[in-house]
Parts: C-alpha cells; structure tokens; sequence
C-alpha cells in the first residue's frame, strides 16, 4: 500500500475509533507514529496544545497503543478544563 493511502487509511480508522469512545482529536500520521491532539485556549486567548503519540504496528484492527494514547489525550484535556482552559 503506497505511504500516502496507508496515512489516509489509519487517520481515518483513528478517527472512527475516537468517534466510538465519543471523543474527537487532531490527528497527524508520521509512519509509524500517530499523534493525537487537541487545542486549548487561555482566557488571556493564548493557545496551546496538549497531544500524546502511539506507535502503529501495522495492524489497523488491533491499532495497539490507540486506547492508551487516547485515554491519556483524555486525562490531558480533562486537566486543562480544569485549569481553566477551553479545549477545542
């Protein structure tokens, strides 16, 4: 499978499977690593972002590593609600 197809591929898998937890993130695919992301917004209106990566093993059913990352993107976003932060 050419570079290309392959990214689209797992970014949208990636995506599907966020979607089945009810969360949502940026997702960026550097072979063999997948970025998860969200942006997040001081009330002063500075913005960040808080982000985590996974290995892809190449095994777009198992997608070993996704539950952790996103669980971890998770408790990330969750601490930046926390303190005061917009996550978008």
């Amino acid at each position: 499978m050419h570079a290309t197809t392959t990214a689209t591929t797992l970014t949208n898998a990636v995506r599907s499977a966020l979607a089945s937890r009810e969360q949502s993130a940026d997702v960026a695919v550097f072979v063999p690593f997948v970025r998860l992301s969200r942006e997040v917004v001081a009330p002063d209106g500075q913005v960040g972002i808080v982000k985590t990566t996974f290995r892809f093993d190449g095994d777009l059913v198992l997608l070993r590593g996704f539950g952790k990352a996103a669980d971890d993107l998770a408790a990330l976003a969750n601490q930046a609600r926390h303190e005061g932060l917009t996550v978008r």
